[in-house]
């Protein structure tokens, strides 16, 4: 049975805060550290120099590990704890001290065995399977650095080397922070902006997750506030604001942006230090926070429950394709954006439907999208961006000089049709109008949706749309009026536009001229040319226009200021 397939969900929200719980945790007297494993709660306490660990639920104190001293069990300054599956590794820049899960004492490594050990670098070592990361932050240089050691501690390659700045009151506060996951490290450098590099534990370059074109800049602030990983997802915090709450970006271990949120986040320490981290972390799919009540003074531990992110959604049964095939040889597959707002509220939203051409191209259609809402300039809407065969699939008709598999529009209508958009509706809160926007071939399946179907999309945004696909038979052309005259008690709106391409604005007119021919009953539609542009690069500005073009239409406004369509479908 085929299958309608969400690979992943792009969301962008403010949280709905109502799934909480607040634990209060009287003996915590001053934080230092938060780690969660499991059902396993690890606090460092600075007041008494140790790892306080508790089960989460039922809430219960399990043990205690270590205290301030020069001993070989003992911490001389504030350590980072780093939870394994079978170990916890504590690290006070002097050694690093293992123990069982138990709290049993393994072992200690004093520094002063290791070769690269500098009374003028501060070191930290971390624990990644049978390896370890070393960090040292060397003051008299400013210098980070971040090297792979062998269980001998010997150095296999250095990973990076960059700019230290320590000091609390430096303008700007960069970051250089090391996790590791699994078998995997991760070193970010917001000297570079959003930009973090990703290494296995063999000392292989993996990948740069930079997502600094993606991020607002906040003066006087890094683009990167700071990160956890877990899940097999990046969750990283930034500068910016929205009603108070801090935005955090959730990525998968590729940096593609999953979602958008934004969160009180009252456990962010601004004056924190370059050493120390805020009092949260995130594990399967809870936000974990240390805040401090003001009225009774004591620590209390919130935990957030965030909305998972499904990998995948996948329908059968009585929804979706429910037990029908569908005509082959298509398979739907489709990735959603939800609407700020959307989870918060019961409000239904309009449907921006486009053609999915790579991760990258959605996140900047939506970005567009969120750009022009924020400017009060559109309603905020979902985006279903849909997969496709575009040879196949875009195509009225069979022409093999474009394509053997060309032809297949018109069961893709009956998918989108009878299919599709009646499972985003009911998967969805949903409301009209209904759009479709594409170019060049996609341009040209959403002329031919207008015509042969025009109840399916209330309004139709094409850019550049590919009339020759069929040479001289012409099909668009040669079929028009025929479809314009079964139109009965639809409304719909076309925008079309083009830049400087000759050939496709002499069809463009000619098609023009058959609608004023016509003249629909219930059609409007626009015609605006984009001088200056390339068949390629007209696509980044037909979105926007298109759609602010649609919202005038509506609203009767050349400059629309509107944040709701006007009821005109």
């Amino acid at each position: 049975m085929k299958k309608l397939i969400f690979p992943f969900l792009i969301l962008s929200i403010t949280m709905n805060l109502s799934a909480q719980k607040t634990i209060v945790l009287p003996d915590l007297q001053k934080p230092h550290q938060i780690a969660v494993d499991g059902n396993d709660l690890y606090l460092f306490d600075e007041a008494d120099y140790s790892l306080h660990v508790y089960t989460i639920s039922p809430f219960a104190l399990k043990l205690k590990l270590g205290q301030k001293g020069d001993g070989p069990h003992d911490f001389k300054y504030l350590p980072f704890v780093y939870v394994r599956p079978e170990t916890i590794a504590c690290t006070d820049f002097t050694k690093t001290l293992w123990f069982s899960r138990e709290g049993k004492f393994l072992k200690v490594k004093p520094y002063t065995e290791i070769k690269h050990f500098s009374l003028d670098a501060e070191m930290l070592l971390i624990p990644i399977k049978d390896r370890l990361v070393q960090i040292t932050a060397d003051h008299a240089q400013q210098k980070r650095r971040v090297y792979l050691l062998n269980s001998e501690y010997e150095t296999i390659k250095e990973l990076y080397k960059g700019p230290f700045t320590w000091r609390s009151d430096a303008p700007i506060h960069y970051r250089t922070d090391t996790i590791c996951f699994k078998d995997t490290i991760f070193i970010s450098d917001t000297l570079k902006g959003f930009h973090i590099m990703v290494f296995d534990d063999k000392r292989n370059y993996l990948l740069t997750i930079d997502k600094s074109q993606d991020m607002e800049k906040i003066p006087n602030h890094p683009l990167l506030h700071q990160y956890c990983v877990s899940d097999d997802k990046i969750y990283a915090t930034t500068y910016k604001k929205k009603d108070n709450k801090t935005e955090m970006i959730i990525l998968d271990l590729n940096g593609r942006i999953l979602r958008r949120l934004y969160l009180p986040l009252t456990s962010i320490r601004p004056q924190r230090g370059v050493l120390r981290y805020d009092l949260y972390t995130v594990s399967q799919d809870k936000l974990y926070e240390l805040i401090q009540n003001r009225e009774t003074g004591n620590w209390e531990l919130l935990i957030t429950a965030l909305e998972p992110i499904p990998s995948s959604i996948r329908s059968s049964g009585g929804t979706g394709w429910g037990s029908q095939q569908p005509p082959a040889p298509l398979e739907q597959t489709f990735h959603v954006y939800l609407p700020e707002g959307y989870q918060a509220s019961a409000e239904a939203f309009p449907v921006l439907y486009l053609l999915y051409n790579g991760y990258d191209r959605f996140l900047s259609q939506t970005a567009t999208l969120q750009r022009l809402y924020d400017r009060q300039a559109v309603p905020p809407m979902i985006v279903i961006a849909l997969e496709v065969d575009g040879r196949r699939d875009l195509t009225p008709t069979q022409a093999p000089a474009y394509s053997p598999t060309s032809g297949g529009a018109p069961d893709f209508i009956k998918v989108l049709k009878e299919k599709t958009v009646p499972y985003v509706e009911k998967a969805f809160r949903t409301k009209p109008p209904r759009i479709f926007w594409s170019h060049s071939i996609g341009g040209t399946f959403g002329l031919y949706a207008l015509l042969s179907a025009p109840e399916i999309f209330n309004a139709c945004l094409v850019s550049s749309p590919y009339f020759l696909y069929d040479g001289e038979a012409r099909f668009l052309l040669q079929s028009a009026s025929s479809f314009l005259k079964k139109r009965t008690a639809e409304k719909n709106y076309l925008y079309i536009t083009v830049g400087d391409e000759p050939a496709l604005i002499k069809e463009i007119e000619a098609f023009l001229d058959i609608l004023k021919t016509e003249n629909p009953p219930g059609l409007k539609w626009d015609f605006l040319p984009m001088p200056g542009e390339t068949h390629e690069s007209i696509q980044f500005r037909s979105l926007e226009a298109g759609l602010r073009a649609l919202v005038s239409a509506l609203s009767g406004s050349l400059l629309p200021s509107a944040k709701e369509f006007k009821t005109a479908f």
